[in-house]
């Protein structure tokens, strides 16, 4: 019983090790479901480090790329569009780059 009680004193429960043979007989999601009855504030940290391991970190990192991409993407929607509104749509003119 103490070292549940470790695991609810803890700032960081979610590293901690679970009591006797339930840390070697229990997978990393079972573990995140005795967690979530201990301290479900950590459910997040908890899930972060698990989809870090089983799928890589890229999933849990921003995609600061996509962004730039995107905003790319719209200012070149943009421009086709005043392009168009303009009366200068036509098949034989090249189309834009961005």
């Amino acid at each position: 019983m103490d070292s549940l009680q470790a695991i609810f004193d803890s700032s960081e429960p979610h590293h901690e090790p679970l009591p006797g043979k339930y840390n070697e007989e229990m997978d990393d999601f079972q573990k995140i479901i005795v967690l979530k009855c201990l301290r479900p504030d950590k459910i997040t940290n908890a899930f972060q480090d698990y989809v870090a391991k089983h799928l890589g970190q890229r999933f849990i990192e921003p995609q600061v790329n996509i962004l730039h991409l995107t905003h790319s993407v719209i200012i070149y929607n943009e421009l086709r569009r005043h392009r168009f509104c303009m009366g200068h749509a036509n098949s034989e003119q090249e189309p834009l780059k961005y």
